[in-house]
C-alpha cells in the first residue's frame, strides 16, 4: 500500500502537442460460480442427521462473504469491526450497502465485487495499524484510490472475502519545495490537486490524463500511468524520487528522499 509519494517537478516548458493513442480492448469476463461442490463418496455411507451434522452442512453451504462477516463478528458480537472502528473512527468503517456500493464497481460496469466493509484511514499510522490487524486475523485487503482504473485492480473479489482499504482521505500535500523541484503528497491526493500545487510555485507536474480530476497519485503510481505527455516526461514511475510504504504486516518503509542519486 503506497502511503506517500515524493514526486519530481519540472520547469514549465513548451512542447509540441503529443497525441494520445486511445486503445480499446474488449474484456471477456469469465463468471466463476462459488458454492458447494458435493461429491457422493460411496454406497451405504450414512449421513448424520443430528444437530452437529446439520451445523456442519450449513457451514459447508456458507458463502465466502458470509464467512468473512462471521470472522469479523464472531467474538463478542462485532469485536473485530469495533477494532477497525477504534483505529479510523466509527464513521470511517462503511458496512451499509448503499455506502459500500460505489467502491464495488468499475466505471464501465465490467468488474463488480463484494465486500463486508470499506475502511477509510486518514494517516500512515492508521494504515499501519489496519494492516497489523489484518495480518493478525488473516484478512485480505484491497487498496483503492479514486476507483478510476479500467482493469479491475481496485475492485474487490466477487467472493466478498476482501476488505476495501480506501485511501481517498489521505489527501494531504505535505510539502512543495521549488528549490529541489519536488513535492511530497499522500496517496489520496488527486492528480489535478498535485498539478495545481506545482503550478502555484511556477512548476509543472507533467502527468496528465482524462481522469485527473478524480484519479489519485497512489493509483497513478500503482498502474504506472502514462497520460498525454508520456513521451516527453515518461511514465509515473519516472516522476517519483521516493516512497513511504506500509508493508503487509504493518511495518512502515520510509524511502522519502529528495536526492535523485538515492
Amino acid at each position: 500500500v503506497a502511503g506517500v509519494v515524493l514526486a519530481e517537478l519540472a520547469e514549465p516548458v513548451q512542447h509540441p502537442p503529443v497525441g494520445e493513442n486511445h486503445l480499446e480492448a474488449e474484456h471477456q469476463i469469465a463468471g466463476v460460480a462459488i458454492g458447494d461442490h458435493l461429491r457422493s463418496t460411496g454406497v451405504g455411507r450414512k449421513v448424520s442427521t443430528d444437530g452437529a451434522g446439520a451445523f456442519r452442512r450449513q457451514r459447508q453451504r456458507e458463502q465466502p462473504i458470509d464467512r468473512l462477516r462471521r470472522l469479523l463478528c464472531r467474538d463478542q458480537g462485532d469485536a473485530r469491526l469495533d477494532r477497525l472502528r477504534a483505529i479510523v473512527g466509527p464513521t470511517n468503517v462503511l458496512t451499509d450497502a448503499m455506502d459500500v456500493e460505489p467502491h464495488l464497481v468499475e466505471l464501465r460496469g465490467l468488474y463488480r465485487g463484494a465486500t463486508p466493509a470499506v475502511v477509510r484511514p486518514k494517516t500512515t499510522a492508521e494504515v499501519s495499524a489496519l494492516l497489523r490487524l489484518a495480518d493478525e486475523f488473516g484478512l485480505k485487503i484491497v487498496p483503492q484510490g479514486g476507483n478510476t482504473g479500467l482493469v479491475g485492480g481496485q475492485t474487490p473479489s466477487p467472493a466478498g472475502d476482501e476488505i476495501v482499504l480506501s485511501l481517498k482521505r489521505m489527501d494531504r500535500i505535505r510539502e512543495v519545495d521549488p528549490v529541489t523541484d519536488t513535492m511530497t503528497v499522500e496517496a489520496g491526493v488527486t492528480l489535478l490537486t498535485a498539478q495545481e500545487a506545482a503550478e502555484g510555485v511556477d512548476r509543472l507536474f507533467p502527468l496528465s490524463l482524462a481522469a485527473e480530476g478524480s484519479c489519485t497519485i497512489g493509483g497513478n503510481l500503482a498502474t504506472n500511468a502514462g497520460g498525454t505527455q508520456v513521451i516527453a516526461y515518461g511514465n509515473a514511475r519516472d516522476l517519483v524520487l521516493g516512497l513511504e510504504v506500509v508493508l503487509a504486516d504493518g511495518r512502515v518503509l520510509d524511502g522519502l528522499g529528495k536526492l535523485r542519486k538515492d
